[in-house]
């Protein structure tokens, strides 16, 4: 079908509409800290009790300290080519799906993850077993497996049907 041609003004609206547009800067995203520096902030946010401000990066280097504390190595994956960068990803969708933006609330989700898996070591090595998997960072932001026994864990403590150990393995905020 042809196109329209346009009047001398409507072809002037046009242009002045265009030059509008491409005048106009499109809102700059704020960056996500860098490896070095989420690092830095999350030591400092477990310091202080103080995790207003996490962000999907932070949610990564939380995991990365609780992995060294849990099995005494780093995560060595998150240091080969863009894995960080997934993993970030992989948080951000997580805390935007999963706990509708509430960084707060993963961070909680990732303390008892943790808990939950250092419980878990210790039984293994106290029984002189030896672990056969870990949790990765697949398993910590993707898979929604976990997500589940979270809310599983939730439900049980609000309804009282949770063990004493369970009752004591997070505080309540």
């Amino acid at each position: 079908m042809p196109r329209r041609l346009l009047c001398a003004d409507e072809a002037a609206l046009a242009a002045l509409e265009l030059t509008e547009l491409v005048g106009k800067k499109r809102p700059t995203k704020q960056r996500a800290p860098s490896k070095s520096k989420a690092r830095k902030d999350i030591r400092e946010m477990l310091t202080s009790g103080q995790f207003q401000n996490v962000r999907a990066s932070h949610l990564v280097a939380l995991y990365e300290w609780c992995h060294e504390q849990v099995y005494g190595v780093a995560p060595a994956e998150l240091e080969q080519g863009k894995t960080w960068q997934h993993a970030v990803f992989a948080a951000a969708r997580l805390m935007r799906e999963e706990f509708d933006g509430n960084g707060e609330a993963a961070v909680e989700f990732i303390r008892w993850t943790w808990q939950r898996e250092q419980a878990r070591e210790m039984a293994i090595r106290s029984n002189g077993l030896e672990r056969v998997g870990r949790i990765g960072w697949r398993v910590q932001f993707v898979q929604r497996h976990v997500v589940t026994d979270y809310r599983l864990y939730l439900a049980r403590r609000r309804s009282g049907a949770c063990s004493p150990t369970c009752r004591k393995s997070l505080p309540t905020s």
